[in-house]
């Protein structure tokens, strides 16, 4: 009787032993599954907003382009004041 217990114990111990190490794996796991779910959502929110960046910028691109467009005509239309005053002047 004083060795079946022995060996219940034994094998108790064994069992214990064996699954503890696939606990802390699976609790490895989880925490490591849940660090990569929180990672993948801040990528997501990181690139909603370059998204969001690159918008703006492209509208600031176009923003300047108009402003260059219209410094070039009022430059024209300075010129064509210009070349009026100088006709008005010679007559």
């Amino acid at each position: 009787m004083k060795d079946f217990r022995y060996i219940f114990i034994l094998v108790l111990c064994c069992l214990i032993f064996i699954e503890k190490p696939n606990v802390l794996q699976a609790q490895n796991r989880q925490k490591l599954e849940n660090e990569k779910a929180k990672l993948e959502k801040e990528i997501a929110s990181m690139n909603a907003i370059l998204k969001e960046t690159k918008k703006k910028n492209k509208m600031s691109a176009s923003e300047l382009q108009i402003i260059k467009k219209k410094v070039e005509q009022r430059q024209q239309l300075v010129n064509n004041i210009t070349l009026q005053v100088k006709m008005l002047n010679e007559q």
